[in-house]
C-alpha cells in the first residue's frame, strides 16, 4: 500500500505533465511531455519497488537504505520538499551515480545522504568529521594539481576558478571577524 507521502509525489511527477505549455512548437511539446511522463513512471516504479522491499519500519529487507534529500543550493532543490527519499548507487561516466527521487539521477554534490536508523530516522551521512576539512581540501585540489603538473590545466580557467575561491574565502574570514561573539565562562 502507498503511503500519503509517495502518492502525493508521484503525483506531483503527474501534475508536471499538465503545466501550460503557450505557444509552443510540436517538437518541444512533445519532449515536455515525453520527459515530464519518463519521471512519472520512473518514480512510480521507485515507490512500487520500495514498497515490495521494506519492512514495517520502512526499512530494507535488502540491508542498510541510503536515503537523500537535494541541498538547497543544488539546480534540483525544487524537486525536494525536504523529506528524504530512497536513493541508490550505480556508477556513470557523467557523474550522476544516484538513482532516486522524482528526478531520478543525481550527482553526490546535489544531495546530503542519510541512513536511517532502527526506529526508522533519517541520520545524516557526514561528507567529513571534525578535523577532515583539510583532507577534503587536498582531495579537491590533488587533481588540479597533477592536471598543472602535466600541463593539461586551462590557465585562464584557473586563474578565473582561483579568483572566485579567494574572493569567497575573503569574505568568509570577513564575516567571521565581524559576527564572532567571545563567550565568557
Amino acid at each position: 500500500m502507498l503511503n500519503e507521502k509517495q502518492i502525493s509525489l508521484f503525483l506531483l511527477a503527474i501534475e508536471n505533465l499538465q503545466k501550460p505549455i503557450g505557444d509552443w512548437t510540436d517538437s518541444a511539446i512533445i519532449d515536455h511531455l515525453k520527459t515530464n511522463r519518463d519521471l512519472a513512471a520512473n518514480y512510480l516504479l521507485q515507490v512500487v519497488d520500495e514498497q515490495d522491499n521494506v519492512n514495517e519500519k520502512g526499512l530494507s529487507k535488502n540491508g542498510p537504505q541510503v536515503f537523500a534529500t537535494i541541498h538547497p543550493v543544488s539546480h534540483y532543490a525544487s524537486q525536494c520538499n525536504g523529506d528524504a527519499f530512497p536513493v541508490k548507487f550505480e556508477p556513470d561516466t557523467d557523474g550522476y551515480h544516484w538513482r532516486g527521487g522524482i528526478g531520478g539521477r543525481y550527482r553526490l554534490s546535489d544531495l546530503s545522504l542519510h541512513i536511517k536508523n532502527d526506529q526508522g530516522e533519517a541520520v545524516a551521512i557526514p561528507i567529513f568529521n571534525a578535523h577532515e576539512d583539510l583532507q577534503l581540501l587536498e582531495r579537491i585540489l590533488a587533481p588540479y594539481e597533477q592536471r598543472a603538473k602535466k600541463g593539461d590545466q586551462d590557465p585562464e580557467w584557473i586563474t578565473k576558478w582561483t579568483t572566485e575561491l579567494i574572493q569567497r574565502l575573503e569574505t568568509l574570514e570577513k564575516t567571521t571577524h565581524d559576527n564572532y561573539v567571545e563567550y565568557e565562562e
